[in-house]
């Protein structure tokens, strides 16, 4: 097994191990990685926090409980129908990006699963938890973009990309002032920015009820700053 892989598993491991001691405060479990895991991947895609339903921990605790922390064969976008992930897989077919060809990999910037983000909210804000959500996800992001080394990091969702500025680099207007921000019809398409020779680029939530309307400028956005960046296709 690679030193990655090594790597990867014990990660999740560390994670389950965190949730167990606060499970009661984390009703609806984590998943880490969507994905296999590469040193020097193409795309490192962010999301927020897992979604999904009472039920969606099930599969992953059932495997977790019996010592068993390995990674999904292939990223989840390829294998699973739920709506962002359909909605993911047909903007790379539009970009003409193979997501099981290149090194792509899959995370968010939160692992707990919540159903929405009003109960991520109440999460963070319950002061009868002593864990401290924030703190352990920054320090695992930070891990994972160190050991992984993506050449660009493409985050889902405008929210998601200032979270990650955020947590790589704190109160750093010199970042955030050299983000590129473009619009249409006074909503914002997408976002990048280099920092520590990488790119971060931030787009429109796959997610969002009016995304179809916007999805051309989107795709548009990604082939310009994205593709041709990359030299993917």
């Amino acid at each position: 097994m690679s030193s990655i892989k090594n790597w990867a598993e014990s990660l999740q491991k560390r994670v389950y191990i965190k949730w167990e001691k606060n499970k009661e405060f984390l009703p609806y479990g984590f998943s880490v990685f969507y994905s296999p895991v590469y040193e020097n991947p193409d795309i490192l895609i962010l999301g927020y926090n897992p979604g999904g339903k009472d039920d969606s921990f099930k599969p992953e605790l059932e495997k977790f409980s019996q010592g068993d922390f390995s990674l999904p064969e292939k990223i989840e976008y390829i294998t699973e129908n739920y709506p962002l992930a359909v909605k993911m897989r047909n903007i790379f077919s539009d970009l003409g990006i193979d997501l099981e060809k290149n090194k792509i990999v899959k995370t968010n910037l939160i692992f707990f699963r919540t159903p929405s983000l009003k109960e991520l909210e109440l999460l963070e804000k319950n002061k009868e938890n002593e864990f401290d959500l924030e703190s352990f996800s920054k320090k695992n992001i930070n891990e994972i973009i160190a050991k992984l080394n993506p050449k660009v990091i493409l985050c889902e969702g405008i929210n998601t990309f200032y979270k990650l500025i955020d947590f790589l680099y704190p109160n750093n207007d010199l970042v955030l002032n050299s983000t590129i921000v473009f619009n249409k019809k006074s909503v914002t398409i997408g976002l990048e920015t280099f920092a520590e020779n990488r790119k971060i680029v931030g787009i429109l939530h796959p997610a969002y009820r009016y995304f179809n309307a916007y999805e051309k400028y989107v795709i548009e956005f990604l082939k310009e700053h994205l593709t041709k960046w990359l030299n993917l296709t």
